[in-house]
């Protein structure tokens, strides 16, 4: 991306926006599991539908998994396949 290229993007701020959704997206998938200390598929029935708390910072879902945990390895799986797309694509 040249010069003017980039100095037209920030200057919508739409695009400014968009991009800033994109680079905290891409960094939560990539360094989200090192702050991460949860399996995303472990169940702990006492605790379903909690509300966001200290613990859960998105809460629980039906069967007591932990919403962000889930979303973040979640991110991890959709990023490498939006990757593979592009890829083969081209």
């Amino acid at each position: 991306m040249d010069r003017k290229t980039f100095k037209r993007f920030l200057k919508r701020k739409s695009s400014v926006v968009g991009g800033i959704i994109i680079i905290i997206f891409v960094s939560v998938a990539i360094f989200g599991p090192l702050l991460i200390d949860r399996d995303p598929l472990e169940m702990d029935l006492r605790n379903t539908y909690q509300k966001p708390n200290k613990d859960h910072w998105f809460g629980t879902d039906n069967l007591g998994r932990d919403t962000f945990t889930r979303l973040v390895f979640g991110a991890r799986i959709t990023l490498i396949i939006s990757f593979a797309g592009v890829l083969i694509g081209t």
